[in-house]
């Protein structure tokens, strides 16, 4: 399969007789100029006959060795085609006239000859430590890895609590990001499920796919859980990254790559809360805590598709205001008063059939029990470790209450691929919207962390690759 820097492409003019001989791993080369090189690069030159492109033929994974380069590109057919001209060994090749091929990956997005050997990522040295820009190489897949070029990362609290929580990163220097959606450029060689070129996303927990737990649907419980992307291996701050076979969930036609990126997690995590554990139904009163937020947004609009009447719960106008315009059918501004007040005079003194709680502290926990109307369910989305917010994230809970009251308490951990795959879906059938507010480059993912500590965001955050 093509490696990073390497194209498919079709060859529409075969008039060149110093042309390679066509369907067989030879060249023919004519000696000319040595003029226009640079030392160093690595060529490829793929290909092999394709009867159904009609005699064309499809470039595919060929690589040798030059000591000189020169590629020139023109644009042609109103900028559809693009042409190069190749030098080998300070020899001229035929010039060919480039068209995607349907299902390749992008043949522009890199030089169709120069193999890159190094990337840009945003690499974290030690425990807090900001991360650093970095040139790093390129990583090589396993037999049952995924090469995967990034064009979009979702940024988000997860990986903010992660650089500053001990025994989170199993090893340094380490890649961050778990959101992410890309291209397919290369597969192992015991890869079955998935292609060269295919558009695709992530789950984000590495699992073993035998234990009791993997093999009943419940994989975010995995027994021999080898930790988290981005965490126990490099993640999607970097121009690619390379994923086991078992993570991959392809990107259905008419999903952009930055909302399939912040769904397999910012809007795959509602889909779980709400469906499985909340178990939102038609008229069911729903407390969202953090309904502004990255995730909590997404937890707004799943409960309304659930059939939920939405009650939002935050802190700030731009949060409030952003739940609003996305569903909430009211808002509780908890510097107003206390919560479960608030909750129970919207509700006619009942309270909450469901409260899910995306911020996770010993206030906002306590409180959404509060607000629980009898039998109701109280969802656990979110944590704040202590080395991180300076107190432990524990509450106190009244069981005589809790029991008489029959009400329920759930945590909620993560999604499985098949979830993930459903929420792409709903993307893909507009049911749910991504709500992005801002995007970065890869090099100022620092400045999207900062916004993200210091509570200045509305929404998700994601990174866009350039090119």
């Amino acid at each position: 399969m093509a490696r990073p820097g390497t194209a498919y492409f079709a060859a529409t003019s075969v008039a060149d007789p110093r042309q390679a001989r066509i369907g067989r791993w030879s060249t023919r080369w004519q000696p000319r100029s040595r003029t226009e090189h640079q030392s160093g690069i690595t060529a490829a030159l793929h290909w092999h006959r394709t009867p159904a492109t009609g005699g064309l033929n499809l470039f595919r994974s060929k690589t040798i060795k030059t000591d000189d380069f020169h590629a020139r590109q023109d644009s042609a057919a109103g900028g559809m085609a693009r042409q190069r001209i190749m030098r080998v060994g300070g020899v001229e090749g035929a010039t060919f006239r480039a068209r995607e091929i349907p299902g390749a990956p992008d043949p522009f997005a890199a030089d169709l000859f120069a193999t890159r050997h190094s990337m840009k990522a945003m690499v974290l040295h030690g425990l807090g430590q900001p991360l650093r820009l970095e040139e790093v190489a390129i990583p090589k897949p396993g037999p049952n890895d995924v090469l995967v070029r990034v064009r979009a990362c979702g940024v988000g609290l997860t990986v903010v609590n992660l650089i500053r929580t001990p025994g989170r990163v199993t090893s340094y220097p380490r890649t961050p990001g778990h959101e992410v959606a890309g291209v397919v450029m290369e597969v192992g060689s015991e890869v079955k499920s998935v292609r060269a070129g295919q558009r695709v996303t992530n789950h984000y927990y590495l699992t073993c796919g035998q234990c009791r737990n993997c093999r009943s649907g419940r994989e975010t419980l995995c027994l021999n859980l080898r930790g988290h992307v981005g965490a126990a291996c490099n993640g999607g701050y970097a121009e690619y990254l390379v994923l086991p076979e078992r993570n991959i969930v392809a990107i259905p036609d008419g999903v952009s790559d930055v909302d399939a990126a912040v769904a397999s997690d910012a809007i795959a995590t509602p889909y779980h809360a709400c469906h499985k554990e909340a178990r939102v139904g038609p008229g069911d009163d729903v407390l969202i805590i953090g309904a502004g937020g990255g995730v909590g947004i997404h937890m707004v609009q799943m409960a309304r598709l659930c059939g939920g009447r939405v009650l939002a719960a935050d802190i700030g106008d731009d949060k409030l205001a952003l739940a609003k315009t996305w569903g909430a059918d009211e808002v509780i501004d908890v510097r107003r008063g206390e919560l479960a007040p608030q909750v129970k005079a919207l509700t006619e003194g009942r309270g909450a059939d469901a409260v899910i709680d995306v911020v996770g502290n010993r206030q906002t926990l306590e409180a959404g029990i509060q607000s629980l109307a009898v039998a109701g369910k109280m969802v656990i989305i979110g944590s704040k470790p202590r080395s991180v917010y300076g107190e432990a994230p524990s509450f106190m809970l009244n069981t005589a209450v809790f029991t008489q009251r029959g009400l329920e308490l759930h945590s909620s951990r993560y999604v499985t691929a098949a979830e993930i795959a459903q929420t792409l879906e709903l993307v893909r059938r507009k049911r749910i919207r991504p709500v992005v507010t801002q995007t970065f480059p890869l090099e100022r993912v620092e400045e999207a962390h900062e916004l993200i500590r210091n509570n200045a965001t509305a929404g998700r955050i994601a990174l866009v690759m350039a090119g």
